[in-house]
This record gives structure tokens, sequence and C-alpha cells, in this order.
């Protein structure tokens, strides 16, 4: 499911990718379908000139790229994956006026994070080996626990991820945060919560916790 702006996107197992938008009146508009060849994960942006960017992986395990213009959607092919590639989690973001996609698959039993510039023919190309299908893109990094256990973040602001920097051995649920123009980055070890390397709390209940804001505070869920 994504919101965006007054339209919201939804994906029905066997059914594709559906959008529907809310009028000025408040009232939502009649279901459209948007992909009916679409099997998974998707995600969906609007850019400077509104027009939406849609990512979503089909039922030929196809990686499509669509950019609706004047209504109509437009399909590319970004990769045809292979059939032991199962992509999870999906995300696109700006960088120096282009837009560029990260997702996280399943791959031969690994789990794996890969790159991909839109728009450009770029073809995915594969970032790190990651301990789980979970990242957090935040400031033109992206956030993730590596292969080795290791919590740190790849920077993606020359387009470039490809080298991990590392921000503490056995890390888990790695979250960032802007507040007021300053950066807060939070993990967990071993039952340790941690904001900006310090550690605040022990809870051995604790389970992914997360950081929001109200009024002029800060607080951690």
């Amino acid at each position: 499911v994504s919101a965006l702006c007054a339209e919201h996107y939804f994906h029905r197992q066997g059914c594709g990718i559906f959008m529907r938008h809310r009028g000025e009146n408040g009232l939502w508009s009649e279901i459209f379908c948007v992909a009916d060849d679409a099997k998974g994960p998707f995600c969906v942006i609007s850019d400077m000139s509104n027009q939406r960017h849609l990512i979503y992986v089909d039922t030929k395990n196809r990686l499509v790229y669509a950019i609706r213009k004047n209504g109509n959607w437009k399909k590319y092919t970004l990769s045809a994956l292979k059939d032991n590639i199962c992509p999870v989690n999906m995300e696109i973001f700006p960088v120096s006026g282009r837009l560029n996609l990260i997702y996280s698959a399943k791959y031969d039993g690994k789990c794996v994070l890969v790159h991909c510039i839109l728009g450009n023919h770029a073809k995915p190309h594969i970032i790190d080996t990651i301990s789980s299908d979970k990242f957090w893109i935040f400031c033109k990094k992206v956030y993730y626990i590596n292969s080795s256990g290791a919590a740190g973040y790849a920077d993606l602001s020359d387009e470039k991820p490809d080298t991990f920097c590392k921000i503490c051995e056995n890390g888990n649920n790695i979250s960032a945060y802007n507040y007021f123009g300053k950066e807060f980055l939070l993990h967990t070890k071993e039952c340790r919560l941690f904001v900006n390397s310090k550690e605040l709390v022990y809870d051995s209940r604790m389970e992914m916790p997360t950081m929001t804001c109200s009024k002029d505070k800060l607080y951690i869920m």
C-alpha cells in the first residue's frame, strides 16, 4: 500500500496494482487498475512536475518502470529477473535531479541490496549482501545491516553506493530521522538502544523501535 498526495495505490494478490484518488469534497473515486500484470512489491513517487513514477515486478518476474503522463501510463522493462531472484522491498528517491531505485531481494538463499538509476538505460547492480530485507534511505544514504551483522550505510550522493561505512558490529533495527535539520541515527544491539552511538536504554522485550516528533520534542517508541 502506498499513499501519494490525494492518491492511494494498493496491490491485490493475483489482480495487480490499483489506484483511487480523493476529490476536493473528500470522497474517494472509483478504483482504477494501473498494472494488471503486477504480482508483488511496488513503489510509487511523484516528481517536481507532478508526474508519477511506479516500479513493480510483473508476472513474468520482470522489473517494470512505469511513468504516468497526461493520465496514461508508459511502461519500460528495467530488467528480466532470473527465477531465483525475488524482490521484497523497494524505494524510489531523487539524487541530483535523477530518480534512483533501491530494492532488496532474496537470491539463492541470500538477501541482496540492489541499486539502479532510472531513465538512462542503466541496469540494476548489487550493492551488498544483507542480513535482512529491510533498509532505510535518509539524507542520500541507505542504511542497512550487512551479511556480517554490522550496521552501517552506503553513500548515495554520487549515485555509486559501492562502499559500506560501518557504524557498529552486530547492530539491528537501524533507522534515521531529521529533526530540525539535525540527523539522529537509531539502532539496537543485544537488547540495547543507541541514538547517535550513545546507549540510552536496555530492554530485553524491545522490538523494532522507531522515532517520531511532536511539536518541539523527539520521541522514541
